[in-house]
């Protein structure tokens, strides 16, 4: 049975404790179907109206409901059996027809299927529903089959007897939805279907395969978590949770109904292990509705996600809203083109923009099917959606879909036949080479902060950005790698920019980069390496030089010393020192008097005692810039006074104080 129908639908009803429900069991004898079935025990509901069946007792009315419950537990031969039933009856709601018709869709039984959606479509032509599956048929079908060959899947080893959906994928590691069992903590039984509440995992991912699978454990409740998504600097996560309050009580409204809402967590290390915080709500959450499934742009400018908030189509519609940095802007629907009357859900933002997510009300092979609506020019809007076919999707419900950077791999779960579990995680692959499961794969611009020694990722390091007249074009923020990734946004990264990064205790370093020559390479990739500045480890004082002057002055040899000591405690160490002057002046006369003001500290350190080979100098002039104080650029002397700076760089050896 596909956790759609747990994160869609869902409004859990809160019942009684288990000790009260049995009482309440015992004093009536038994408890009445449509209460059962209100409070979404659906398996316990199917046997009761059954039991009235065989009484002679509200033979139509037990007939829906049993239909429904079926429906909605996603056991699709047994739904189609008893809407076969219903529909018989006269005067019954078309919407039945309809559910009768994705029934016999979903059982492959196609020409069947036509006849009842153009019966629906006679009676709701208005309707969203009618409108895109009016026109079913075999012939359609076989159009979403035709791709077939071009796409091979296989499902992932971690797939267990339980469920597992929903993968985020993200600098080689995967996240993941499941009910497996979990040895970190008891699970309540989720009455919808009988199985165990949800939980997140995480493991590692490489060329399709994961390992080290290992649940969330500072996520994880008692309740629903998941599914995610994760900023690109890998350090705050929106996630699904249940809604409650702070003494984590489920929050209910005036139906004793708790419903799901998105929450954000930040990532923390400490002592080398790395947790997330408790989740705060998002603003937009409400206690009559239920917000999940989040998705973010690209840029992490734009959310994504499904919500049966008043105003939609029907069903879950998925709504868009704005990053505004301290919170996030009001909900807008996606509009009638994307939602239906249906539920559309689980959306997923692809790098180039485009939207994926899936949809039952729009037209398909059965169940949930995965669709993609390629981006506008327009800010935030998106053309019509098309079924992305089979394999991708088959007759069952297929949703959850995370594509990976390259357009041609990716991951997707699905409940059809012939999986280990319910719901199972795919790896996807194209098979044909031109051919990419993105409509369009636009550059990517990365930005990579690592340390120069060890080559390993500076994690958080801020990176600024300017163009040539010292304008702030942006400022990022790499992840726990070292890296930063975003759209190429070629309106936006013009000319030759200044990336300055800064980290700790490191020398800080500018790369100057002409983005019209950068486009062009198969990889957009700006590499920034960073040396660990001896000045700011031992907090030594700037160094300063006379004005036209290069000689050391007694103040600056007191610093100098302070060099000369730990060269002498750390015998493998191998420095540089680099000097740097402001922008004003020459340029080639900067560049001459930060070279020979460097070669002096380097003389000085050597004539006390330390080896030549393990230090030497370089001026630097008015290259590396820590700040946007270019030439002609109006900057005052403290900022100037940034720029006049000397370096010590750690190129080899270990410090031991």
């Amino acid at each position: 049975m596909s956790k759609r129908l747990h994160l869609t639908l869902l409004s859990i009803f809160v019942l009684l404790s288990s000790a009260q429900a049995q009482d309440h069991f015992l004093a009536s004898g038994s408890r009445n179907p449509d209460d059962l079935y209100k409070d979404y025990k659906f398996p316990e509901a199917i046997e009761a109206y059954k039991g009235q069946l065989n009484n002679g007792k509200n033979e139509r009315h037990s007939i829906q409901r049993i239909a429904d419950s079926y429906r909605r537990t996603g056991q699709y031969s047994a739904s189609e059996e008893w809407y076969a039933k219903l529909v018989q009856f006269q005067d019954i709601d078309p919407e039945n027809y309809f559910y009768y018709a994705k029934a016999l869709s979903t059982n492959k039984k196609y020409d069947q299927a036509s006849q009842w959606f153009k019966r629906y479509s006679k009676i709701k032509g208005s309707d969203s529903k009618s409108k895109n599956n009016k026109n079913f048929s075999v012939e359609q079908i076989n159009q979403l089959l035709r791709n077939s060959s071009n796409y091979s899947i296989y499902p992932l080893s971690i797939n267990s007897d339980n469920d597992e959906f929903s993968p985020f994928v993200q600098d080689n590691k995967i996240y993941f939805v499941s009910n497996r069992p979990n040895e970190n903590k008891s699970k309540s039984i989720y009455s919808w279907d009988e199985q165990a509440y949800l939980d997140l995992y995480e493991g590692s991912v490489y060329a399709g395969r994961v390992s080290n699978v290992t649940a969330i454990s500072s996520l994880n409740t008692a309740y629903h978590e998941g599914p995610i998504t994760i900023t690109n600097d890998g350090r705050r996560m929106y996630l699904t949770t249940n809604t409650m309050n702070d003494k984590n009580k489920l929050v209910k409204d005036s139906k004793n109904t708790a419903h799901l809402q998105i929450s954000a967590s930040n990532k923390t290390t400490l002592s080398n292990e790395t947790s997330w915080s408790k989740p705060v709500p998002l603003s937009f959450n409400g206690t009559s509705y239920s917000c999940v499934h989040p998705a973010l742009s690209p840029d992490g400018k734009y959310m994504v996600f499904a919500s049966d908030m008043p105003g939609g189509s029907g069903g879950m519609d998925l709504y868009i809203c704005e990053n505004l940095m301290i919170s996030w802007g009001n909900p807008i629907n996606l509009g009638r083109e994307i939602n239906t009357s249906g539920d559309e859900v689980f959306p997923f933002y692809a790098s180039n923009g485009s939207l994926y997510f899936s949809s039952d009300g729009h037209l398909g092979l059965g169940g949930l099917d995965i669709m993609v609506a390629k981006a506008r020019t327009e800010k935030n809007k998106f053309g019509k959606p098309e079924n992305m076919g089979a394999p991708i999707n088959d007759v069952r419900d297929d949703f959850g879909i995370a594509l990976n950077e390259d357009g041609k791999t990716g991951y997707f779960s699905s409940n059809r036949p012939g999986g280990k579990g319910r719901d199972d995680i795919y790896y996807l692959e194209t098979t044909t080479p031109d051919i990419e499961i993105l409509p369009v794969l636009p550059k990517q611009l990365e930005v990579r902060v690592y340390e120069q020694s060890s080559n390993e990722g500076l994690s958080a390091a801020v990176v600024n950005v300017f163009d040539e007249r010292g304008k702030l074009v942006t400022a990022l923020q790499v992840n726990d790698s070292g890296y930063f990734k975003t759209g190429f946004d070629r309106s936006k990264y013009l000319g030759k920019l200044r990336f300055i990064a800064s980290y700790g205790n490191y020398a800080t370093q500018r790369e100057v980069i002409d983005m019209a020559e950068l486009f062009e390479k198969d990889r957009s990739i700006v590499n920034i390496p960073l040396y660990r500045d001896l000045g700011k480890e031992l907090n030594i004082n700037p160094i300063y030089f006379d004005y036209d002057k290069s000689n050391i002055r007694p103040d600056a040899s007191t610093e100098l010393d302070k060099i000369v000591n730990i060269m002498r405690d750390n015998a493998d160490l191998v420095i540089e020192v680099g000097s740097h002057t402001d922008s004003r002046g020459p340029t080639d006369y900067n560049q001459a008097l930060s070279d020979r003001r460097a070669k002096s500290s380097v003389v000085y350190i050597t004539e006390n005692g330390v080896e030549s080979y393990r230090v030497y100098g370089k001026g630097y002039g008015e290259t590396q810039h820590v700040n946007q104080c270019e030439n002609g650029v109006n900057c005052t002397e403290p900022e100037h006074q940034k720029n006049r700076r000397t370096e010590f760089k750690v190129v080899r050896g270990s410090l031991r104080r």
